[in-house]
């Protein structure tokens, strides 16, 4: 349908390119869904050369329509008399359309018969695999800040780098990102996680000097030494190397929940009140876990990833210190699931949770020194079958009862004393109803005694 666009626009006499993303996939070799078409037509003259199709003028006020679900837009230039918010008129040419585009490798456009146009040498700059500001850099970033991390996005999904005068004003302007609603952060951060190039966008965000304008609750971390019997990286690189071990999983499993708690899991580490001393002398974060929670959560409802999300990871910044030894007996593995429980509002919630848990465990162990990972994976292999056992053999919620409190009651009980007693039940692991009935009459009967 694309072809058929740019064919129909160009019979009416307009000129119609291919631009963006696909353009740029095109020189990658890559194959692309991502199909942007520009034209020389208004926004009203491509409405009525299409007159006969499904128009969607959503865009109109920018000039953009979308034919039969493809981006048509005029060329177009810009003016910012608010910081990310242009005024949007006609250009005369693509050239004019071209200058006004954030990145040299944006910046091109393939004609019907892949001709490319290149004004600003983004050809070139694919060959040498760099991200370049099409014009002055600082004066792009000024227009529109949130092209700051759309250069940290592309560099991080295709691999570039950043040329040296576009990250060095990048540096600069930094702090225009303040102004940059956290949604569009979030957005941003969920291509990131998306396209399984987290590490890379934080390792560029560190670079750039950028962390604080993203992610404040881990800028710290850059440098803290860690305790060298467990860690031979300091607290950000471990943070790096477990986001990493996560992006290197083929599990179809793998969602923003893990990448997210793998960057948030030591957020607290380093901090006062956290930070202390072993009586070795080494570094260590005792409570770091819990100390966390709280600000892995507000991280993620800041930049709008959602309230199921934030509380899955905050589930997993909590519990993933948790440690049980080798092969562990199952009263060990009862004593600690017992504590999780009233964070887990269900039985299934709960052994959902527990999977994710130990699927973030080793990948969280990857980022340990290889020795105690070594010991550590094995103690990990061996404990889960434990935990799962426990699971499905014992009782954890009233729901998971025999009985409820209507039953309770119509046995006499009244009262605190029926919620006291169902979670007594609970914890004695009554499983059948003949096993509560024994139970109660030896009740009455000592009562009665």
């Amino acid at each position: 349908m694309d072809n058929e666009i740019i064919k129909r626009l160009t019979l009416q006499g307009y000129e119609a390119l291919y631009v963006g993303g696909m353009v740029r996939d095109h020189l990658l070799g890559k194959e692309s869904n991502d199909i942007d078409i520009a034209t020389s037509a208004s926004a009203e003259q491509v409405r009525d050369v299409f007159a006969d199709c499904r128009v969607d003028e959503v865009g109109k006020t920018f000039g953009v329509m979308i034919v039969n679900g493809i981006e048509v837009a005029m060329f177009r230039s810009e003016k910012y008399d608010i910081q990310s918010k242009p005024t949007v008129e006609q250009a005369t040419s693509f050239y004019e359309d071209a200058s006004r585009r954030d990145f040299t490798i944006n910046a091109m456009a393939m004609t019907i018969d892949n001709r490319i146009i290149d004004y600003f040498e983004g050809e070139k700059d694919i060959k040498n695999r760099i991200i370049r500001a099409v014009g002055n850099p600082d004066m792009r970033f000024l227009e529109d800040p949130s092209r700051i991390l759309r250069a940290v996005y592309l560099a991080s999904k295709l691999g570039f780098d950043i040329e040296k005068n576009t990250l060095e004003s990048m540096r600069k302007c930094g702090h225009y990102l303040n102004n940059t609603p956290n949604e569009l952060k979030g957005k941003i951060v969920n291509k990131v996680i998306k396209y399984n190039c987290l590490s890379r966008f934080v390792e560029i965000l560190e670079t750039a000097d950028l962390l604080d304008y993203i992610f404040p609750e881990i800028s710290h971390t850059v440098g803290v030494n860690q305790n060298p019997e467990y860690h031979h990286l300091n607290v950000f690189e471990h943070i790096l190397a477990v986001i990493n071990a996560v992006e290197k999983n083929e599990s179809s499993t793998i969602s923003n929940v893990m990448s997210l708690s793998a960057l948030f899991h030591d957020n607290a580490k380093g901090l006062e009140g956290v930070r202390g001393v072993n009586n070795k002398g080494l570094p260590n974060d005792l409570g770091h876990e819990e100390a966390g929670v709280d600000r892995a959560i507000r991280a993620i409802k800041r930049i709008g990833l959602g309230n199921k999300v934030a509380s899955d990871v905050g589930f997993i910044v909590r519990f993933h210190g948790i440690r049980l030894p080798a092969r562990p007996k199952n009263r060990s593995v009862l004593r600690v699931l017992r504590k999780i429980v009233p964070y887990c509002r269900s039985k299934s919630e709960l052994k959902n949770r527990m999977k994710q848990l130990y699927d973030f465990m080793y990948f969280d162990n990857q980022g340990f020194n290889p020795k105690f990972r070594e010991v550590h994976e094995s103690v990990l292999t061996s404990s889960y079958p434990v935990v799962e056992y426990v699971l499905d053999e014992f009782i954890f919620y009233r729901d998971e009862l025999p009985v409820d409190g209507k039953y309770l009651m119509s046995r006499g009980l009244k009262g605190k004393e029926i919620g006291d007693t169902l979670d007594l039940l609970v914890s004695l692991n009554m499983r059948t109803k003949e096993e509560v009935d024994q139970y109660l009459h030896r009740k009455l009967l000592k009562n009665f005694n």
